[in-house]
């Protein structure tokens, strides 16, 4: 995610690096000083080369949704000079505190996606990571301030108790980024204040900050922490957030090392759909009955055991149409002539019929 370089820059103490960035110059009403208190592309200790990157770039058009012009030849130049690789951090640092919210989403996106993981686990800096995203409003930046925050080591910077309150605080938007990132990163992952924080997010009362938490243990957590993730998947099949069960079940039907756990997983959906408890949202519990990963431990009991309850969904006139034509999907994927089979016998039906011709038409 990040290229960490090599050469004087990392020679030099960061800590003091980052500090006189923060202190020199007057003090002014903005913050972080530099010459008669300046700030962002007027700072002290700005690197000219990288400045001059960011005065083109934000000349680019942006769209309403905050997305800079991919095909505008200054934010090429932004994407891809080397000049923004890690070394430009302590610059990046004071224009994420620039007056100008185009220069502000460019610094959190480069320090977010080129940063030196050193800068992560600086305290000073990471104050002044914290300080930018506390101080964040505009809409557009909100992801990537929470991103930026994410990647920092909590422990090694002691700021584990600031970011818990600055997410507390969040909007959704920022929420989202910063625990998935903060969970992607493998010193936080082996941090258990961080994993014990995070599994408590599992029951928080907004529904997308549930959501999210689940999903974050795709990925690096189950790399480090595998076993521990499959028993995080396990205890959520029965959630009372259909959405939270069906990521639950499916991203452990998902791969090789939770296979143990596979039947139980059908058995939820198999739960849920004679509940009629399967939202059209909820199309992670298609996934628990096809096989979307590929994983190489299912056997030929498995199939049929998820043949069989893909056949209960489709059957099942109270749940949403999308949820029964992805059951029948699944069936035709586990066993084409039993799924043209079942299929067939949905050709009439007045919501999902001409989708289960298709099936019944395959070569």
């Amino acid at each position: 995610m990040r290229t960490i370089q090599k050469g004087l820059f990392l020679a030099i103490s960061l800590s003091v690096a980052f500090g006189a960035l923060a202190g020199c110059g007057k003090k002014g009403a903005g913050g972080d000083g530099g010459v008669d208190g300046g700030v962002g592309m007027n700072a002290a200790g700005d690197d000219p080369a990288v400045v001059a990157i960011f005065k083109a770039a934000i000349a680019c058009k942006v769209d309403e949704s905050g997305y800079f012009d991919s095909d505008c030849p200054a934010m090429k130049e932004f994407e891809e000079s080397k000049l923004l690789d890690g070394k430009a951090d302590p610059t990046l640092l004071n224009l994420m505190k620039d007056p100008d919210d185009k220069v502000r989403r460019l610094a959190f996106k480069k320090l977010a996606w080129r940063g030196d993981e050193k800068t992560f686990k600086d305290k000073v800096a990471a104050g002044r990571i914290l300080d930018a995203a506390e101080a964040e409003k505009t809409e557009a930046n909100l992801e990537l301030a929470g991103e930026v925050v994410g990647h920092i080591d909590v422990k090694e910077t002691a700021t584990f108790d600031r970011v818990k309150k600055l997410f507390a605080g969040a909007g959704i938007k920022m929420k989202k980024q910063l625990d998935r990132t903060l969970m992607a990163m493998g010193y936080n992952t082996k941090n258990d204040e961080v994993w014990a924080w995070h599994k408590g997010l599992l029951a928080d009362a907004d529904a997308q900050v549930r959501q999210n938490a689940m999903g974050a243990y795709w990925g690096t957590p189950g790399n480090l922490r595998r076993a521990e993730v499959c028993v995080i998947y396990k205890e959520n099949f029965g959630h009372a957030d259909p959405l939270v069960s069906a990521k639950a079940a499916a991203y452990s039907s998902g791969g090789s090392e939770c296979i143990a756990d596979l039947e139980a997983a059908i058995n939820e959906v198999s739960k849920r759909g004679k509940a009629n408890g399967i939202p059209s949202e909820a199309t992670d519990y298609n996934s628990v009955l096809g096989d979307p990963w590929k994983n190489s431990k299912i056997t030929p009991a498995h199939k049929k055991h998820k043949l069989a309850v893909s056949k209960e969904l489709a059957l099942n006139t109270k749940l949403p149409d999308n949820i029964r034509r992805g059951a029948v999907e699944s069936a035709y994927g586990n066993d084409p002539v039993a799924g043209k089979a079942l299929a067939a016998s949905l050709v009439k039906d007045k919501a999902i019929g001409s989708y289960a011709k298709s099936v019944v038409d395959k070569k």
